[in-house]
C-alpha cells in the first residue's frame, strides 16, 4: 500500500498560505499587545492606528465607543499626526437608527 503525495505545486501553495497566515498572526498579536498597552482610546488612535490600518490593509480607522455618561455614541477619528476629531450622537433607542444612517464613512 503506497501513500499518495500531493503534487509539488499544491505543497508550494500550502506552504505559501501557511507563511501568510503566520505573518498575519504575528502582526495581529503585536498590534493586540500595543492596544492593550495603550492608556486610553486616544492613545490607540495616535500610537497604534498605523499598525491597525496596515494589518487590515485600510487607509484609516474610526473608533466608536459609548460616552462616559452612557448617553451618546462617540466616533473618534485621527485627523493629523497627533490630532483627533470626535463626533457625538445620542444613543437613545429612538435616535439610534437615525444616528447610524448619519454616520458618514471616512
Amino acid at each position: 500500500m503506497s501513500i499518495a503525495t500531493p503534487p509539488v505545486d499544491e505543497v508550494a501553495i500550502s506552504l505559501a498560505d501557511i507563511g501568510k497566515r503566520l505573518a498575519f498572526t504575528k502582526k495581529l498579536q503585536n498590534t493586540t499587545n500595543k492596544i492593550h498597552a495603550a492608556r486610553c482610546i486616544d492613545d490607540i488612535l495616535t500610537e497604534v492606528s498605523v499598525d491597525i490600518c496596515d494589518l487590515f490593509e485600510a487607509e484609516r480607522i474610526t473608533l466608536y465607543l459609548q460616552s462616559e455618561d452612557g448617553q451618546a455614541i462617540v466616533a473618534k477619528v485621527k485627523t493629523g499626526l497627533n490630532q483627533l476629531k470626535s463626533s457625538n450622537w445620542p444613543s437613545t433607542p429612538a435616535a439610534l437608527p437615525v444616528t447610524l444612517r448619519s454616520i458618514k464613512p471616512c
